[in-house]
């Protein structure tokens, strides 16, 4: 449900036009964690199982999505200095513990913590290749842009049915 919500924030709500893709719908869970009070960004919840949604990884992950989206809408201007394709580089150079994003972790010139934040923890990277989810999974990974322009042209859908 809160994915739904998230991307009518992220077509219409009040998120800077230089945020783009999925960072704008980053931004959308974050600013439903504000208005909620909530204490992460529920993001990462997206992608797991409803029995792992609370846990303490998919907790963890959260955090870093805050900090993410928070970064993001107090500096619009660095929008283009994020990844297009991964956010991996950056998180294993965040923790919760510092609370805030920096812009060296962002350009991969701060040091990668040995209990930096893994995105994705309950990846299937165990299951069968040929699985469904597995390939799902797999085809995110080798495909960015791809997903990139499917996420473009989800927001559009999302915009034109509340015209």
């Amino acid at each position: 449900m809160s994915m739904k919500y998230a991307n009518i924030l992220a077509a219409e709500g009040e998120i800077h036009k230089s945020i783009d893709g999925e960072y704008r719908t980053i931004c959308g869970f974050e600013l439903i964690k504000m208005h909620l009070g909530q204490n992460c960004n529920r993001y990462p919840r997206t992608r797991v199982s409803w029995t792992n949604q609370d846990d303490k990884l998919v907790t963890r992950e959260g955090h870093f999505y805050s900090a993410v989206a928070q970064y993001l809408m107090k500096n619009v201007t660095d929008s283009d200095e994020f990844p297009g394709d991964s956010l991996s580089n950056v998180a294993i150079r965040w923790k919760p513990e510092l609370q805030e994003l920096k812009f060296e972790m962002i350009k991969g010139t701060a040091p990668v913590l040995e209990d930096g934040v893994e995105l994705d923890p309950h990846r299937p990277n165990k299951a069968d290749p040929s699985s469904d989810v597995a390939k799902e999974y797999h085809l995110k990974q080798d495909s960015p842009a791809l997903w990139k322009g499917w996420e473009d042209y989800r927001l559009d859908a999302e915009r034109a049915k509340r015209i």
